[in-house]
């Protein structure tokens, strides 16, 4: 496979993934209005919309590798705890590092955390 096919077929992908978390998180509001939640299906629709907007600054850069690890953890969905026992830190830290990370991404839920690190994905570097 050429490096131009690899790069179409990563593009596509991608945007594949992309649909599909927004329609998750699509129905996942719908079901949250049904049971009356209506700030969760804001947030949750919040960070669908995210997926359908082009990211307007690169804060790829901006994450530290140990950010990066813990926004990729609460994109599979994993509690603060849960992500503290994986890491092997406390659940203190992981509230921490969730806090930076919406700070410095202006972000407000986690649902937004894990649209923008489905948007921006990238292979974690091993940390020193």
């Amino acid at each position: 496979m050429t490096v131009l096919a690899r790069t179409v077929q990563r593009a596509l992908d991608t945007q594949s993934l992309q649909d599909l978390v927004r329609m998750c998180l699509e129905s996942l509001a719908a079901v949250a209005l049904e049971r009356g939640e209506r700030l969760r299906a804001g947030r949750l629709l919040e960070a669908a919309n995210l997926l359908r907007e082009e990211p307007q600054v690169d804060n790829e850069a901006v994450l530290s590798d140990r950010e990066w690890e813990v926004a990729m953890l609460v994109a599979r969905g994993l509690s603060n705890r849960q992500i503290a026992t994986e890491l092997v830190v406390s659940e203190r830290t992981v509230d921490t590092h969730v806090s930076h990370i919406l700070r410095k991404l202006t972000l407000v839920s986690r649902a937004q955390i894990a649209a923008w690190a489905v948007v921006h994905r990238r292979q974690l570097r091993v940390l020193p």
